[in-house]
């Protein structure tokens, strides 16, 4: 079987339009909004707190906290508590048990599997696929 002529050209235009498309969506993805300074503040003392912490669930609280944190979309109410924590400093245990007791009172949990499977559909949707095989040709 003989390949037409320009099908070399059609396939480094695919892959030039491909390329294309990827740099164009990287920098959308890189222009998504940053931490607000209340939630930048709060993750980076639950960072710095899990490193000290040797306690497994202590260390699993921080860890779902973070995730929580690091949404994209938080409830406005939310990040004025942040804010609050940030402005009066609290750290270390009274920071994670501020933080336990917000994350109740605003049911984040729920929160999190929306966005988590939200997320994973806009992922899995985001950047195109070539599947190359000798079976189409």
């Amino acid at each position: 079987m003989e390949l037409p002529t320009t099908h070399n050209w059609a396939v480094n235009q695919a892959l030039r339009d491909f390329r294309t498309q990827v740099e164009e969506r990287q920098a959308q993805a890189a222009e998504a909004p940053t931490r607000r300074r209340g939630q930048a503040y709060v993750v980076n003392q639950l960072r710095a707190f899990l490193r000290g912490s040797k306690e497994p669930t202590e260390r699993e609280t921080i860890i779902t906290l973070e995730r929580v944190l690091n949404l994209e979309s938080l409830p406005p109410p939310f990040h004025t508590e942040l804010n609050r924590l940030r402005k009066n400093k609290v750290v270390g245990a009274d920071l994670l048990g501020k933080l336990a007791e917000l994350y109740r009172v605003f049911g984040l949990g729920a929160y999190v599997d929306t966005q988590q499977s939200d997320q994973t559909e806009q992922t899995e949707q985001t950047f195109p696929r070539i599947v190359c095989s000798e079976a189409l040709i």
